[in-house]
C-alpha cells in the first residue's frame, strides 16, 4: 500500500510541477476570466466560496457536508499570501431511525505563500494548514485537532486549466494524506464562463490503510452582474472507485461562490 501511495505522490508532483505552455485562449471574456479564477486555488482573490458534498451508500444519502470557504489574498511585490478558512456544516444519518442531524464540523485554516511566477505563468504555492476541533459532536468530527503542510501548483494551456493540491495532516483522530487533481476545459466561444472538468480530493487514511478515490466530472458557469460582481455555480457527480471505511458509493457535489467586483 505504501508503494501505491508513493507512486500516486510522484505522479501528482509531476502534474503539479509541470510548466504551462500557453497563457490561455486569446478570447476570454469577463465571465471566462472569473471562471478561471474560480478554478485556480492560487488566484489572488477575495471571495466567499462554497464546496458541498452529498455522499450516497446503498441505502441513500448517508452524509452531507456543506463548506463555507472565505478566501482573502494579501498581495505583495514579489509574492502573495493566501488565507483560506473551511467551515463545514455536517449532516449524518442515524442508521436506526434514518433521520439526519446537522452540526458544525472541524474547521480548517490554510495559509499559502505564492511567489511570483516566472515559469510560463505556472504558479506554485507552499503552505501550512491547521484543523481546529470545533465539531459540536464526535459524529461531526473528522481530524479533530491537527496540523499539516500542503503544496499547490496551477497553470493554463490554451482553454485548459490544470494543476493539483497535495497535503498531509496529522490529526488527533486520524492521519491523512490528500491529493486533489484539477483539470478544466473552458468554453469561452460557446458560452462565456462555461466549463467542464474534474476537481475532487483523494484521501489516504494512514491509520486505517484505506483510500477514498472519487472519479467523475463537473460542469459549471460563471455569471457577471452589472455591478461587476460575479457568481460561479457548478455541479458534478463522482463514483467512488475506492471508498474507505464509509462504504459510500458515489458523491453529488455542487458549489455557489461569490466574487465581489
Amino acid at each position: 500500500m505504501f508503494r501505491k501511495f508513493a507512486l500516486s505522490v510522484a505522479v501528482s508532483c509531476a502534474v503539479i510541477s509541470a510548466p504551462a505552455f500557453a497563457q490561455g485562449d486569446d478570447y476570454c471574456d469577463e465571465a471566462c476570466q472569473v471562471a478561471r479564477k474560480a478554478q485556480d486555488p492560487l488566484a489572488p482573490i477575495t471571495a466567499i466560496l462554497t464546496d458541498n458534498t452529498i455522499s450516497y451508500d446503498a441505502s441513500g444519502a448517508a452524509r452531507k457536508e456543506f463548506q463555507l470557504q472565505p478566501v482573502h489574498t494579501f498581495e505583495g511585490e514579489n509574492a502573495n499570501f493566501i488565507l483560506r478558512g473551511i467551515i463545514p456544516t455536517v449532516g449524518v444519518k442515524d442508521p436506526v431511525s434514518g433521520k439526519t442531524s446537522y452540526g458544525l464540523g472541524d474547521t480548517m485554516i490554510q495559509a499559502f505563500y505564492v511567489p511570483n511566477s516566472y515559469n510560463g505563468g505556472f504558479k506554485m504555492g507552499y503552505g501550512l494548514q491547521a484543523s481546529l476541533p470545533t465539531a459540536q459532536s464526535s459524529k461531526y468530527s473528522t481530524l479533530g485537532k491537527g496540523a499539516g503542510v500542503g503544496v499547490v501548483g496551477f497553470g493554463f494551456n490554451g482553454n485548459f486549466s490544470y494543476g493539483g493540491i497535495a497535503g498531509h495532516m496529522w490529526g488527533e483522530n486520524a492521519t491523512v494524506s490528500t491529493l486533489q487533481p484539477i483539470l478544466f476545459y473552458n468554453m469561452p466561444n460557446v458560452l462565456g464562463g462555461t466549463y467542464v472538468g474534474y476537481s475532487n480530493t483523494w484521501i489516504y487514511n494512514w491509520d486505517a490503510d484505506q483510500w477514498t478515490i472519487p472519479l467523475g466530472a463537473v460542469v459549471g458557469k460563471t455569471f457577471v452582474t452589472k455591478g461587476g460582481n460575479a457568481i460561479d455555480f457548478n455541479i458534478g457527480a463522482y463514483r467512488n472507485v475506492a471508498s474507505g471505511a464509509a462504504n459510500d458509493e458515489w458523491q453529488l457535489k455542487f458549489g455557489v461562490s461569490f466574487f465581489p467586483g
